[in-house]
């Protein structure tokens, strides 16, 4: 008879396992930290043959157990489903072991399944992928918000992008109704993405939380990164309770404003009508797309993922908008000052925190807007009349000698004429009637390209700022 872990839990976390008890380590320390508390989980190792059960074991919770498997299936599929079996809970997460939850994952997905009576919520993630990794120091990334959605819903009409398991919680009753994770030799896609698919088709409710709760640091486009010890992972776990780290990341996502040319609408919308189509027809638009124009056949997806990660033998959508709503809600929520605090807005500086809307990666020495329309948002504790000054300076040359910048606070709009690439200031009259966000939007008609190259549309630079009392 089968032996099921039984806990009176209301989360089952399900946590699939191969030979990495270092990074898992980093993981099952970000599921510990969780503010919700009433969970139970489950490490499946895939016969694993390492030190894996000691690093459980470590943990001295006895929310977590582990179990090995005899046999090596070579993907996580199967152990996700002896998890899916074994565990009792009736909502089920599951987390990879090379990824990371910010402390309130589990709490915003079960109030969002509760609110929005779904059988599966899913979160956006931010995909990270370092260039460098020096503890102590900011490592180099870039960073993409995925897992993302039209009209906070799963939609594979919309995207062919990935949602990965990591950022899901669904009823037991949706999983077991849907026979759990087919395996990858049937799958062109990734199972995981497979089962999506399945869930949509036979009509569950599958929506988005709509706040990024989820860090993913890319292995299957790094060679090698299932055969070699990171410290990357650790990094990124030491600051996930930083109040603006989420906002940080956010800031690393090169999204921005979508680009609205008539050529890239009539371009979403022809794929679009495609993907809905196909979905109609029952067939996978992400599936589609590995096997016509990547030439995969079902189990091919696993054997590229084995070979680059160490082991051995994307893509569509206009996702700008919703990329950079995520990015304004969490800006909202982290961009309090004080007229004792200076903004700078190079790399690492603290600028992240109130660039809400139509802002570049920032650079060393500050940030570039990016398109028509750019936002800012203070909050400060304080009540009364404050000034906001801008320190920027504007992307001009010969054929471009101006930028007209027009901003809007409390309803109310002024045009200034900036003609010098030197750093000048401007200056921004607010009140504040306490901790609610002022929202300072900036619209930038004369944004240009700067290169053939470069897609940005590019109208100010922001060094830095600082608030005054009036």
């Amino acid at each position: 008879m089968q032996h099921r872990f039984v806990r009176d839990a209301r989360v089952a976390v399900v946590i699939a396992t191969y030979r990495r008890p270092q990074v898992l380590a980093v993981a099952l320390r970000s599921l510990v930290a969780q503010t919700l508390t009433d969970w139970q989980a489950l490490v499946v190792g895939d016969a694993t043959e390492d030190d894996t059960a000691a690093v459980v074991a470590s943990f001295g919770d006895p929310r977590i157990d582990f179990v090995d498997l005899a046999v090596c299936m070579g993907e996580q599929s199967g152990p996700n489903n002896v998890g899916i079996a074994r565990t009792s809970a009736p909502l089920v997460a599951f987390l990879n072991h090379d990824d990371l939850w910010f402390p309130d994952h589990l709490a915003i997905a079960v109030d969002t399944l509760q609110a929005r009576r779904a059988d599966l919520v899913f979160s956006p993630n931010l995909t990270v992928h370092p260039s460098t990794s020096s503890p102590g120091a900011v490592p180099e990334v870039s960073v993409t918000v995925d897992s993302l959605s039209r009209g906070g819903r799963f939609d594979p009409t919309q995207t062919t992008r990935a949602t990965p398991a990591s950022t899901w919680l669904a009823t037991r009753e949706m999983l077991e109704s849907l026979d759990g994770w087919r395996p990858a030799s049937e799958c062109v896609v990734e199972p995981s993405q497979d089962l999506l698919f399945r869930a949509h088709r036979r009509g569950h409710r599958l929506v988005s939380t709509g706040v990024a709760t989820v860090i993913t640091i890319a292995s299957g486009t790094r060679a090698g990164s299932y055969a070699r010890s990171t410290t990357e992972h650790q990094w990124f776990a030491d600051r996930l309770h930083e109040p603006d780290f989420r906002a940080r990341l956010l800031a690393c996502d090169a999204v921005g404003c979508p680009k609205d040319t008539i050529g890239e609408t009539v371009r979403r919308r022809v794929g679009q009508s495609t993907r809905r189509t196909l979905v109609a027809l029952g067939v996978s638009p992400r599936a589609l797309h590995y096997r016509v124009r990547l030439g995969l056949r079902p189990g091919d997806r696993l054997r590229q993922l084995h070979v680059v990660r160490g082991l051995g033998a994307d893509q569509l959508g206009d996702l700008g908008a919703t990329a950079a709503s995520i990015r304004r809600h969490e800006v909202l929520r982290v961009c309090s000052v004080d007229a004792a605090t200076p903004m700078e807005f190079g790399r690492d500086g603290n600028g992240h925190r109130f660039t809400a809307l139509g802002w570049s990666v920032p650079e060393d020495w500050g940030v570039w807007s990016d398109g028509p329309v750019a936002e800012l948002a203070v909050s400060t504790s304080a009540h009364g009349r404050f000034a906001l000054v801008l320190e920027l300076h504007a992307h001009v040359d010969s054929a471009h000698p101006r930028q007209r910048v027009i901003t809007t606070v409390h309803g109310e709009s002024s045009t200034t004429m900036i003609e010098t690439g030197n750093v000048s200031c401007l200056t921004l009259p607010f009140t504040s009637s306490g901790t609610t966000p002022v929202i300072i939007e900036l619209c930038l008609p004369d944004a240009w390209q700067p290169a053939s190259g470069d897609p940005r549309r590019l109208s100010i630079g922001l060094h830095r700022a600082r608030l005054e009392a009036l």
